[in-house]
């Protein structure tokens, strides 16, 4: 049975080495509003990426060494229609490991099928409760009865060896769903190759209302690169507004951007334990007694006016 994968291998450095892994955001529009995630904190311009700039980014990212891709970060994957394409030309490529973290709405059993065909490797359900009540109050949309029919479907389709890859699903533990833990590993855990339970966290520090827990260097600066939808390289995975937005890769290159001055400094900060005025301080520390500045102010500022495509 496989396993979710851990902790990548990582070199805390000023430049490391050029990442493995990528996640890449195919749209930050979302049709689950939880009450764990900062989605409903977004400012920037919601809409889907532009198909041949994220395609040239993951030629790019590949010529430059990476071989795993997620697709997933702010928003819902299946919420764009060329998910199947962006999967194929990974599969054409060679990357060795290509996967999907999705909330189910939109995850028919057929469509993920095609996708199996394309070249996908793994699929991940974010399911955070384990009665339909409580998914209400959790994802505050009425989806659990459409989500339960998709993964099961799916699990059937796994079984009839349609679907022949790993399916994992993820709990995120708030005070409203703790109860039903145990219930979740036996409706749902048990069908998956692997669960992940953990407790809702002040991701990006824009959620102050939630607990802060990430350590110190942030190892995500090491040894990942996060391709936001308007094709910024990103520091962070959960930074709803590009206020870690480092480089536009319109304008430089995936390789050159991986260590721009941006990039080294934000490291630099970390392996130094002294963060400057940006969201990291209040995503570590949990503090919010001082103001926060976007690493690339111009990057902040294009991507809450950019057009929907």
């Amino acid at each position: 049975m496989s396993k979710l994968r851990g902790q990548r291998e990582y070199i805390l450095s000023e430049q490391p080495p050029f990442p493995r892994n990528m996640l890449v955001e195919l749209s930050n529009i979302c049709n689950n509003d939880c009450v764990f995630c900062a989605h409903h904190n977004m400012k920037r311009t919601q809409g889907n990426c532009d198909k041949n700039m994220i395609s040239d980014i993951i030629r790019q990212a590949y010529e430059a060494g990476t071989r795993e891709v997620g697709f997933y970060l702010s928003g819902e994957p299946f919420l764009n229609t060329d998910l199947k394409f962006y999967i194929t030309l990974c599969k054409t490529l060679g990357f060795e490991y290509i996967y999907i973290t999705t909330n189910g709405v939109g995850a028919a059993a057929e469509k993920v099928e095609e996708l199996c065909e394309a070249g996908l490797s793994s699929i991940k359900f974010s399911i955070n409760a384990a009665t339909k009540e409580t998914y209400k109050k959790i994802h505050r949309r009425d989806h659990f009865d459409i989500v339960m029919e998709n993964f099961f479907a799916i699990v059937n389709k796994k079984k009839e060896g349609t679907i022949p890859i790993p399916i994992f699903a993820s709990y995120v533990i708030v005070p409203d769903n703790e109860s039903e833990v145990e219930l979740f590993k036996e409706k749902i855990g048990v069908y998956c190759d692997d669960i992940a339970i953990v407790y809702a966290m002040n991701a990006a520090g824009s959620m102050p209302e939630l607990k802060s827990g990430v350590e110190i260097p942030c190892i995500q600066l090491f040894n990942r690169l996060h391709i936001t939808k308007e094709g910024y390289l990103n520091a962070c995975c959960s930074d709803m507004n590009n206020m870690l937005a480092v480089a536009d890769l319109k304008e430089m290159s995936l390789k050159d951007a991986w260590n721009c001055e941006e990039m080294v400094e934000l490291r630099r900060q970390h392996l130094k334990k002294v963060i400057g005025n940006n969201i990291c301080y209040n995503c570590i520390y949990g503090r919010y007694d001082r103001e926060v500045f976007p690493a690339n102010k111009a990057l902040y500022e294009s991507s809450l006016q950019m057009s929907v495509h």
